[in-house]
């Protein structure tokens, strides 16, 4: 493996070459206009195939002058795009190093590649799915406004000649920037899956995958496992089966609202089960963007076909990045109780209705939202028998049982330390001492919600913390012994020596040293709250200051009278 170090720069704005010096490719046989593989040196990122091009320091590229005194005869200069997915912003100091894994010298012939799938692994730009673009085109009945360009065949051009296999990343610019792909797969016309191939133009089809998600670290729903199922079945079948409920004759589900007191994890549970779950891109908008942007548009006088309502955009990216999530934000806003001046409840009502009812069925996207009271929404936006209402299905979350409550409290749990009353050491491998903690909270916690739960736990932490810190001894000799050395020193009428003052900062010193080192090894952690062991008496305290924010009971009575169901 060939090391070289590198550096990057904005003004360097080539994509699929790396600029490396001519005596250095010289020395390790590597011929101009070979393409070689490159990865950190650390070997933990991507890895891509970039086109090796030579440079002499003393004769540099127009956009490369300003670099002369940088560059020398151990430097290359990478595509910033690598740089950024490396996270090796950094250009001038401190230069990382790449490795050379593999050289394919530019005359040896490769399998042309004939379908290429590649997933969006950067931020930015934002770039339509091959499926929501097939399923847009497809339905003749509501063209997307956003499907401007051809983004597939741009990066069909971008690649021409270029060498790829699964698992490399490469960049392409597009909308001003570079948007940076992973090759999930690449197929030649036999079949083959395993090699390094080219892509020829027009050969070569590209097939946009839906944009990598990133899991949430730890990301975890305690307490209600059968909704998070139900949902993700329900927004299944609404994404990828739309198109048979029109063959069947019935309504589609489009739009699903999530219910339930302040503080349930409604919020929580929708990004559990999009991101980690369901693993979708996911397009938020909140209700106050809608109502602004119409205001706007009124005092401007635009017509309706002169501006794109930002829910309208929201869901046409959404479409055309399909399968995707919409995610309504604020619905409490429309809560006919609210008192908000200014703000134009019935009509941002009846344009979220509009919007979800003009979404087709083989879409491919699903529009979620949460509210505390279904009830108490404006009328366009309720369920109706019809489905003619904006949302198509209400699922709702009850304040926890005993049963919820003890599986939230072992999820907050498990993320602290315990310890019985009267010891004092740090129980992590004790779970019968976590599973019974976890059920005493459980049983003196009717009526709170997982909010409520987290609230005990913080309050509980600070206890053991404060509890800890108070009990930590202090030695207060050697302070009493420094504090009558500097009154002495003041009182003598003889003015102090240069000795004695130097003797006195001296023993200040060490004092300050040695209670700091005390200090540090009474502390288990000064950086981390979980490493203050908590006992049942914490939880205690935080029981007695932590009252439910929201009254509730642990059953549900059923709305549904008895004449209803033939009784």
């Amino acid at each position: 493996m060939k090391e070289l170090a590198y550096i990057t720069d904005v003004r360097y704005a080539s994509t699929r070459d790396a600029l490396l010096p001519f005596k250095w490719m010289r020395e390790n046989t590597i011929r101009p206009g070979s393409c070689i593989r490159i990865r950190h040196k650390n070997g933990a990122k991507e890895e891509t195939i970039l086109s090796a091009i030579p440079y002499d320091s003393e004769y540099l590229p127009k956009p490369l002058v300003h670099l002369k005194g940088v560059l020398g005869g151990e430097t290359a200069v990478l595509p910033r795009w690598i740089a950024e997915l490396w996270g090796d912003v950094a250009v001038q100091k401190g230069c990382p190093s790449f490795v050379v894994l593999d050289v394919h010298p530019a005359s040896k012939p490769f399998a042309a590649a004939s379908l290429l799938k590649i997933r969006r692994v950067s931020a930015d730009p934002w770039i339509p799915t091959s499926e929501g673009l097939r399923r847009t085109r497809s339905d003749g009945r509501s063209k997307s406004p956003l499907d401007l360009m051809d983004v597939e065949a741009s990066i069909r051009r971008s690649l021409h000649g270029s060498l790829v296999e699964s698992g490399l990343v490469f960049g392409v610019p597009l909308m001003g920037t570079t948007a940076v792909f992973r090759v999930e797969s690449v197929q030649d016309q036999n079949g083959c899956t395993d090699s390094i191939q080219q892509v020829l133009m027009p050969e070569v089809s590209v097939d946009i995958l839906a944009h990598h998600v990133a899991t949430p670290v730890d990301h975890v729903c305690a307490g209600y496992e059968e909704i998070v199922d139900e949902l993700c079945e329900t927004i299944d079948t609404s994404i990828h089966y739309g198109s048979a409920h029109d063959v069947l004759g019935i309504f589609p589900i489009r739009a699903l609202l999530l219910t339930g007191p302040a503080g349930v994890g409604k919020s929580h549970l929708i990004t559990h089960v999009v991101k980690h779950r369901l693993r979708l891109p996911d397009y938020p908008i909140h209700i106050c963007d809608i109502d602004i942007a119409e205001k706007q548009a009124e005092a401007a006088a635009l017509a309706d076909d002169a501006w794109i309502p930002p829910l309208r955009r929201c869901i046409e990216m959404a479409r055309l990045s399909a399968p995707a999530v919409v995610i309504l934000e604020g619905l409490d806003m429309l809560d006919e109780s609210a008192n908000i001046s200014e703000f134009d409840r019935a009509a941002v009502s009846s344009h979220i209705a509009t919007e979800m009812r003009r979404i087709p069925a083989s879409s491919g996207i699903c529009v979620l939202a949460s509210v505390r009271d279904a009830a108490k929404l404006p009328l366009s936006l309720r369920r109706t028998d019809e489905g003619s209402g904006g949302f198509d299905r209400i699922i709702p979350l009850a304040v926890p049982d005993i049963r919820q409550r003890r599986s939230i409290a072992s999820a907050y749990l498990s993320r602290v330390s315990l310890r019985t009353d009267t010891d004092r050491r740090i129980s992590p491998a004790n779970s019968q001492l976590y599973t019974q903690y976890a059920f005493k909270l459980a049983q003196q916690t009717a009526g709170f919600v997982a909010r409520d739960l987290r609230r005990v736990l913080s309050r509980a932490t600070e206890h053991a913390m404060e509890s800890f810190l108070d009990a930590t001894p202090s030695d207060t000799t050697t302070t009493d012994n420094l504090a009558d050395r500097v009154t002495h020193l003041s009182l003598t009428d003889d003015p102090p020596t240069q000795t004695s003052i130097s003797d006195l900062e001296h023993q200040t010193a060490a004092l300050s040293l040695t209670d700091t080192h005390s200090a540090i090894q009474a502390c288990p952690s000064s950086s981390s709250a979980s490493s203050y062991p908590l006992c049942w008496n914490d939880f205690v305290y935080a029981l007695s200051m932590i009252r439910p924010e929201t009254a509730g009971f642990e059953s549900r009575k059923p709305d549904v009278k008895w004449s209803t169901i033939g009784g």
